[in-house]
């Protein structure tokens, strides 16, 4: 300002009117600077002003929080929180039916393995088969795990200690097979033919009969039992009571023929009644295991039906004489002859020969 005024006086007068015109455009000048000037104060105090402003605004805000930049994606966040769950209640019940099918498959049953090495068409019951502890996952598909599945069979083949009855390996006796395996301990197959065909009309294998023997005693007939609870073994040609397969098997190959397994001791007595035609049967009630006693002993009974047996005496023994043994004298030995100790002769004593020298020893021999 103080510059435009010191150009203003230095300049020389003009005239009137035009000094006029000079200093209204000089005038105009100087607002339009000094306006221009106002402006830019203003503007510098505002650009200040706002600073200020946003730093007071920026310590006086808080920092936002994570919470607050969930707010904006709420929707998301509640839709991936259902999946999550979602995704959790599959997992449990996937869990929860594989481990029903671990705990399933780990489960132990009972199944039944012999006690002992078996044969091939060994009969098998209770005395040879136990039963053991296995998991039901690895239990092979047609083990025998009930009585039922092996009751009345035999094994088809070999079967070692231990290994598990399969329902492959065991099956009923048939021709095939033979009815030896049948057989317990001590007892023996009994072939017996009833008179008439009444005797065998409803008897079937695994049956129980009593066998019963009439005979003529000093006071006339009297019939008595001679075994009770006598196992059928087979009918003819038929082993058990499975439903045969054809009519074939059904009809039977051998007529009336019953192999009955009897106690070893009474086949001999057996034998005698059957010869005679004095033998007959009786069927018994399923499951009745009641014995009574005989109406004649059964010693009697063999002497009625084989006679009196003559007791063979065994010969005494012949002594047998011995020649006596010949004595031997021994003459005494000759006495051995001592040796006689000779005495030695004593040794003579030494002269012993001094030597003096006046009264002084000098030596000594």
């Amino acid at each position: 300002m103080a510059n435009l005024r010191d150009k203003l006086r230095e300049q020389p007068p003009e005239p009137p009117e035009e000094g006029l015109r000079q200093s209204r455009v000089a005038k105009k000048a100087v607002t339009k600077h000094l306006v221009a000037k106002a402006k830019a104060r203003s503007g510098t105090a505002a650009r200040v002003g706002a600073k200020a402003k946003g730093r007071s605004k920026a310590k006086a805000a808080p920092k936002p929080s994570l919470l607050d930049g969930l707010d904006v994606n709420r929707k998301l966040l509640f839709a991936a929180l259902g999946i999550a769950a979602l995704a959790g209640l599959i997992a449990v019940t996937y869990l929860s039916d594989l481990s029903d099918g671990i705990m399933d498959g780990g489960k132990l049953v009972e199944v039944y393995v012999p006690s002992e090495d078996l044969p091939a068409r060994k009969q098998l019951d209770s005395s040879v088969v136990t039963t053991v502890k296995f998991p039901k996952k690895l239990l092979p598909e047609g083990a025998i795990v009930e009585e039922k599945d092996f009751e009345g069979k035999i094994t088809l083949a070999p079967v070692v200690k231990g290994e598990i009855l399969h329902k492959k390996r065991v099956g009923v006796p048939s021709a095939a097979t033979g009815v030896a395996p049948k057989l317990k301990a001590n007892e023996r197959g009994f072939l017996f033919v009833p008179d008439g065909a009444n005797d065998i009309a409803l008897v079937k294998p695994d049956d129980y009969v009593d066998l019963t023997a009439t005979i003529q005693t000093p006071t006339g007939f009297l019939s008595t039992k001679v075994a009770q609870r006598v196992r059928v073994m087979s009918v003819g040609n038929r082993f058990s009571n499975a439903i045969a397969a054809s009519e074939e098997e059904a009809s039977s190959a051998y007529g009336d023929l019953l192999t009955l397994a009897v106690p070893s001791t009474k086949v001999a007595l057996l034998t005698a009644l059957k010869q005679q035609g004095n033998l007959s049967l009786s069927l018994r009630e399923q499951g009745d295991t009641s014995v009574t006693p005989p109406e004649i002993a059964e010693s009697e009974l063999v002497r009625y039906v084989l006679g009196k047996v003559p007791v063979v005496q065994a010969p005494r023994p012949v002594p047998v004489k011995v020649a006596p043994r010949p004595v031997v004298v021994r003459e005494p030995a000759p006495p051995r002859p001592r040796p006689v100790a000779t005495a030695r002769p004593a040794e003579p004593k030494r002269q012993q020969l001094e030597i003096y020298s006046g009264t002084t020893l000098i030596q000594k021999k």
